[in-house]
């Protein structure tokens, strides 16, 4: 059987927000020279090692085509962008005013900053510290590939199955567009389905998130 992935529940508290490496880790180049650019490379690097290596030792009979569509699935940029929000990222990012005014780069900035954090965690305390905080702060899309297995069809996102939905049919991808940003940061997102003169929309704390319960609500209706 495939090693459980370890819970997130206590990962807040166990992160060292005060060490310089991770306070880098959270510094976009907009804000200043000392960016985390660098420690997001080899972040990326870690992340895809360790989630690499867990998923050859726990699903043997796959095959090179989906064990790589696997690890894409858990390091993609989404699932970044989730973790950055269960930690509280957002609220420690530090950005330059450029970066500021340009909400619509958000999203990439946080899931950046996650690789990043990964980056200073093997640095500061070494690889299997790092594995640590990776089989924490990914434990949901790796218990979601345990129970559902390597078949990565199986969990696609709601963006996704849409646009397939609708290629199927020889139509043209969904369109989206932010209607409104509120007062308290959350955007309005409307997804258009014009073949299927179906539309939705929905809010969300990033564009990203709004985007993809818009298109979910449109699946609601068309899905059998």
């Amino acid at each position: 059987m495939p090693e459980r992935p370890q819970n997130r529940s206590s990962l807040l508290e166990r992160l060292d927000w005060s060490n310089p490496l991770i306070q880098q880790a959270l510094c976009h180049r907009s804000a200043t020279s000392q960016h985390n650019e660098r420690l997001e490379f080899l972040g990326d690097a870690v992340l895809s090692q360790v989630v690499s290596g867990w998923l050859f030792h726990n699903f043997p009979a796959a095959d090179e085509g989906m064990l790589t569509r696997a690890r894409s699935h858990v390091v993609r940029k989404e699932t970044l962008l989730e973790v950055a929000l269960s930690l509280g990222v957002s609220d420690r990012l530090k950005l330059g005013a450029s970066a500021t005014a340009n909400s619509a780069c958000k999203d990439s900035i946080l899931a950046d900053a996650v690789e990043a954090i990964i980056g200073a965690y093997y640095l500061s305390a070494g690889l299997q510290a790092a594995q640590d905080f990776i089989m924490r702060a990914f434990a949901e899309p790796l218990a979601q590939i345990q129970s559902v297995g390597i078949d990565i069809d199986r969990f696609k996102d709601a963006k996704s199955l849409l646009q397939e939905h609708l290629q199927r049919l020889g139509h043209a991808p969904p369109a989206y567009a932010v209607c409104e940003q509120t007062p308290d940061k959350r955007f309005i997102v409307i997804c258009r389905a014009e073949p299927l003169a179906m539309e939705a929309t929905a809010s969300a704390s990033t564009r990203r998130r709004a985007e993809q319960l818009a298109a979910q609500k449109i699946l609601s209706h068309i899905e059998p």
